[in-house]
């Protein structure tokens, strides 16, 4: 990376290598990569070829098949024989023989060798920079009496005994790293892959052993047949993955939740929403059938306060306010039709008197509002009171609809809203044991 310009910084490119990894990391870096192939744009300059570098790359005289902004690459670490001089790549020298030797995730696009460090390493010889120790000689590739790094007489041995000590030792590393104490086998055939863990919780190693003892088996890098990541920390791979939706991705507390402790599991702790990460759309689709929206199973009833807690911290309210309906089928389903619940609950009404002249139609009025507050409504003589959720309106030959309008204006200057309705909207809802719908009886 020429990062003399901090701001847009240039990546350079030094070699081309193609062995280091296995069939299902190429799988994997293949798929983490294709959404971001661009095709290299190339044109003709007399009998020449020419390609066209993107502003934040320069490959030289060797053009890829495809390229990747930087920002959507992945960091490799690479391991070669020496640098020699070479005008193929954007560098003065080249690496030879390059081999990946491991897949950097914890790195950052910007986490490279910086030109000037890679020039360092160049400038020890004008025209070879040796990256080996020593050459091989061929005392190391025949078994002699003498090891010429220290002098020491070798004991020689025949191949059939050198083949029993490597299996040997094979089968140690796999008792090892298997066979540690076996509790159970809910993770039998399953693969995991632990990408990071948080302050607090157990370091990696101890979570891939937790894995092992229940029969599962650990891998370093997800692939196709990944059946979960696991991660704590957001770190750079974490969040390509999240981003990608192509592997499924467990929280460490669901991890250890399902496998911590020593005691004999019966079977795999269940996945649920929150305790993902990231899934892929077919876990979503299978989700989207036994949970709601907010993580709770449309099936299995809340266990702890726990559970309660974490799905409380999902909930977040709607933009606008519930309807009256709304808010009186939701109180009637938490407390039952045996509740003595009433159909006007939490609702605040006023009276508009201006059009009622006579005696006998203030009566009338004021009768229905008691069957309003009877029915558990609240009555608000004063007019503009704070809280009012209803104003309810005579409909006759006197009603002055702006007179009626200004008067209802005061509530907006409270920055209330209020539903204006015929107060024959009262007597409806006690016929129909239930709030009638209100836009039938708006009178603004």
């Amino acid at each position: 990376m020429d990062d003399r310009n901090k701001e847009n910084p240039i990546f350079l490119a030094a070699t081309k290598v193609g062995i280091g990894l296995s069939i299902d990391q190429w799988k994997q870096l293949n798929s983490s990569l294709r959404p971001h192939w661009q095709d290299v744009t190339a044109r003709k300059q007399g009998r020449t070829t020419v390609t066209e570098e993107p502003p934040e790359l320069r490959w030289g005289q060797t053009p890829p098949d495809v390229w990747v902004h930087p920002k959507n690459s992945i960091v490799l670490q690479l391991k070669g024989s020496e640098l020699v001089q070479s005008t193929s790549f954007a560098t003065a020298y080249t690496i030879r023989f390059p081999r990946i030797t491991a897949i950097r995730s914890d790195k950052g696009f910007c986490d490279v060798t910086s030109k000037d460090e890679y020039d360092q390493l160049c400038s020890a010889n004008t025209k070879v920079a040796k990256l080996a120790k020593r050459h091989v000689t061929v005392d190391d590739l025949t078994p002699g009496n003498v090891d010429s790094s220290n002098g020491r007489k070798r004991k020689k041995s025949s191949p059939l005994q050198r083949n029993r000590s490597t299996r040997l030792n094979l089968n140690l590393n796999h008792v090892e790293e298997t066979a540690e104490d076996l509790i159970d086998n809910v993770c039998s055939g399953l693969d995991f892959c632990v990408l990071s863990t948080s302050r607090g919780q157990p370091p990696i190693a101890e979570l891939e052993k937790m894995i092992r003892r229940h029969g599962g088996r650990v891998v370093k890098n997800p692939g196709p047949k990944t059946y979960l990541t696991i991660a704590g920390d957001r770190t750079f791979l974490v969040d390509r993955i999240i981003d990608s939706q192509v592997y499924n991705m467990a929280t460490v507390d669901w991890l250890l939740r399902a496998v911590g402790g020593s005691e004999k599991k019966d079977q795999l702790l269940p996945l649920r929403p929150n305790d993902m990460l990231a899934a892929t759309e077919s876990l979503r689709e299978e989700m989207s059938d036994h949970f709601d929206r907010f993580g709770d199973s449309l099936t299995a009833k809340i266990s702890n306060a726990e559970e309660m807690r974490a799905l409380l911290k999902q909930v977040t309210l709607d933009d606008g306010p519930l309807s009256t309906q709304e808010l009186q089928e939701g109180r009637r389903e938490i407390l039952g039709k045996r509740s003595g619940f009433r159909i006007f609950q939490g609702l605040v009404g006023q009276l508009y008197r201006e059009n009622l002249k006579t005696d006998i139609d203030l009566y009338r009025a004021k009768f229905r509002m008691l069957k309003f507050i009877r029915e558990g409504g609240q009555w608000l003589a004063e007019s503009g009171s704070k809280g009012t959720t209803h104003v309810f309106v005579t409909k006759n030959e006197s009603l002055d609809e702006e007179h009626l309008q200004r008067w209802v204006d005061g509530f907006a200057k409270q920055n209330r809203k209020v539903d204006v309705l015929n107060i024959d909207w009262i007597d409806c809802s006690l016929r129909e044991k239930r709030t009638c719908d209100e836009q039938l009886y708006r009178v603004l």
